[in-house]
């Protein structure tokens, strides 16, 4: 499987019901681990495919289109809401909503603690720190 092979084969093969495309096999079903007992029946099964180094085949798996779908439109919103305000932290969160929309296709770095969480994190204290720039602002305009 490819990046870009992942929505064609995965719903072909392995997401066989209408609610399975939809809502993908649920979070943990296809898991892996480092301890052999803690890996899932599907992983088990199917691990020789690679479904594991895209981090869109994964997601796609567990969390079907509409999951995909709504991972994506947080990317999607957060890039748009930050390219019509334009200041350095918006800049820094457009940045992160580009890079979020590309390393969900290019790897599954996503998955690991050190790079995800980071990432996500960062993301919101960009969007934080703009209302409290934008509520210093209106204040203030209102005192002058």
């Amino acid at each position: 499987m490819n990046r870009f092979s992942v929505f064609e084969v995965i719903p072909k093969y392995f997401l066989t019901s209408f609610d399975q495309i939809l809502f993908g096999k649920g979070f943990g079903s296809s898991e892996f681990s480092q301890i052999a007992i803690f890996n899932s029946a599907f992983y088990q099964q199917y691990g020789a495919i690679n479904y594991l180094g895209y981090f869109s085949s994964y997601l796609l798996l567990e969390v079907g289109i509409l999951g995909v779908g709504t991972y994506l439109l947080i990317f999607i919103l957060s890039f748009f809401y930050c390219f019509r305000r334009k200041n350095q932290l918006n800049l820094f969160a457009l940045t992160l909503s580009l890079m979020g929309i590309i390393l969900f296709f290019y790897n599954s770095s996503f998955r690991l603690e050190s790079c995800g969480y980071m990432f996500y994190t960062f993301l919101a204290i960009s969007f934080t720190l703009n209302k409290n720039v934008d509520e210093n602002m209106k204040r203030r305009r209102k005192n002058v």
